[in-house]
């Protein structure tokens, strides 16, 4: 078993295990083999034609290179694509050496080359963004922590159809930077967070939520428009004085 060092991405390891069996099959001179990999990626990568593809990888140039003296002495070598974690007894084998490795494998003194290194700063900025989210919550920022635990890799927004507006106001509804009672009064902007309508005081994720509610709920599928009432400062009267805002959230989709 071979212990690749951290920084080898798991495509260096699946091409990896393709070029020692195609050194096998050489060693051993076998006429006809049949390589079976869950890595769809490095084989993709092995079909590609070498010189009109964007990224060439050492590692499979190495492999071609084992393929072409395979051909050249004929001997006949196969590739075949199987799915992962579809209990394949050969591939969780495989799988469960591969795990063992990781802990007690012979460390291998293998160069990464440069498409292995550069994935490195973004795990190192992302891991860093984590532990300084995790630190910095425990002094301020505690309400914001409970909003959103963890960092996640892609904002929540990431696969909505929202234009910026309606983003806007969403994400100003989630963290409560709204004009609501509860948010003026908290700054000392009015003195008291009861509703207009003589309510306890109105939270924000109310409205989100029934948002939120309203757009799962909707039959036709063009989704459904929010307006919401809420007061705000006026900037002729000064301080205290406050308008009614209507505002209006376009279609979610």
């Amino acid at each position: 078993m071979v212990k690749f060092p951290p920084e080898t991405s798991v495509f260096t390891g699946e091409c990896y295990g393709i070029f020692k069996c195609l050194e096998y099959i050489l060693l051993l001179k076998l006429k006809k083999s049949v390589i079976f990999s869950d890595s769809k990626s490095a084989l993709q990568a092995l079909a590609k034609y070498p010189f009109k593809s964007n990224n060439c990888y050492p590692i499979i140039l190495d492999c071609r290179k084992l393929l072409n003296r395979c051909i050249s002495i004929g001997l006949q070598v196969a590739l075949v694509w199987i799915p992962g974690h579809a209990n394949i007894a050969g591939n969780v084998k495989a799988d469960h050496v591969a795990n063992e490795a990781v802990c007690s494998g012979d460390i291998f003194p293998y160069k990464n080359y440069a498409h292995d290194l550069a994935a490195l700063p973004k795990t190192y900025l992302y891991d860093s963004w984590t532990q300084d989210w995790n630190s910095s919550s425990q002094v301020k920022g505690k309400l914001y922590k409970q909003i959103q635990p963890s960092i996640p890799v892609k904002p929540w927004f990431f696969k909505m159809n929202f234009n910026k507006v309606v983003t806007s106001c969403l994400i100003r509804m989630r963290l409560g930077h709204v004009c609501t009672p509860a948010h003026l009064a908290k700054f000392g902007i009015i003195n008291s967070d009861i509703c207009d309508c003589g309510a306890d005081a109105y939270r924000i994720g109310q409205l989100y939520m029934i948002a939120r509610h309203s757009y799962e709920q909707s039959s036709n599928g063009e989704g459904v428009e929010v307006v919401a009432n809420e007061q705000v400062t006026d900037e002729v009267n000064g301080v205290g004085q406050y308008t009614e805002k209507r505002i209006h959230l376009s279609r979610y989709v």
